[in-house]
């Protein structure tokens, strides 16, 4: 099967706008009084290596992780990587990890109307919350972002990730959480350390994104050595590691439901 990073379809000059208007239309604001930095680790599709050697890594260090889940996809080969099976998502969660919604076949908010993305999303909801119990956050395949896509999904979701941005300070866009690409082929172990010092010093939310974990990864992926880096330098400044569920508890003044500082 095609993989769902490799596939990705071009944009139309509409498109572009379209995501452009997306971005810049903000009518959902998360409130965000952190009295420190604060880091997610979050990974798409999710590739089986990311289930497996991600989340060994990230529980080593006493911390948990968010993972987007394509369950149509679930248990299948791309052309990249094998991606995860149900009976391993749902062992990331009773681990404590957070299991959020991909939608089930990954289409794209720049190819997909309204109605059919949504429908996709509802289908990966029956195919995994019988497993994991309800999705409560949302990351949009391919970072593909259309207003009224955006507007709807932040309805349904307590906060939507895109693939674009840096840390987040004072306020969230409920539809469109900034990220920051935790790539080995996009960031250094010096970029990792940038990004941290700027979250630190505004004490803002910094949300990492990543796919497969391998010695060899993708060039939408890191090496185990890379991931413990940016783990053991978030650690190492004082920030809280939480998932993308957890810090959006804490911010509304509850306990996190999963994760760890």
């Amino acid at each position: 099967m095609p993989s769902p990073e490799t596939s990705a379809p071009s944009e139309s000059l509409r498109d572009k706008v379209g995501r452009r208007l997306a971005r810049a239309v903000v009518t959902r604001r998360i409130p965000l009084p952190l009295e420190r930095a604060a880091v997610s680790f979050t990974f798409d599709d999710i590739a089986a290596s990311a289930a497996g050697t991600g989340a060994r890594i990230l529980e080593e260090r006493g911390v948990r992780g968010t993972f987007y889940v394509c369950g149509g996809l679930a248990g299948t080969v791309s052309e990249l990587y094998p991606l995860a099976g149900l009976a391993a998502v749902a062992d990331l969660a009773r681990r404590g990890h957070e299991i959020g919604c991909h939608t089930a076949t990954h289409p794209s908010a720049a190819q997909a109307g309204v109605g059919a993305y949504l429908r996709d999303v509802a289908a990966n909801a029956r195919i995994l919350e019988p497993v994991v119990g309800r999705l409560s956050t949302f990351a949009y395949p391919y970072g593909a972002i259309g207003l009224a896509h955006k507007l709807r999904l932040q309805a349904r979701f307590r906060a939507c990730r895109g693939i674009h941005g840096g840390p987040i300070a004072g306020a969230a866009d409920r539809g469109r959480l900034e990220a920051v690409a935790l790539e080995d082929a996009s960031v250094s172990e010096a970029g990792i350390d940038a990004w941290l010092d700027a979250a630190v010093a505004r004490r803002a939310w910094l949300v990492f994104y990543a796919h497969d974990v391998a010695a060899r990864p993708t060039r939408f992926g890191l090496s185990p050595q890379r991931l413990a880096y940016a783990v053991d330098a978030a650690l190492a400044r004082g920030c809280r590691i939480e998932t993308v569920r957890g810090l959006l508890d804490l911010a509304a003044g509850a306990p996190p439901t999963n994760g760890a500082s």
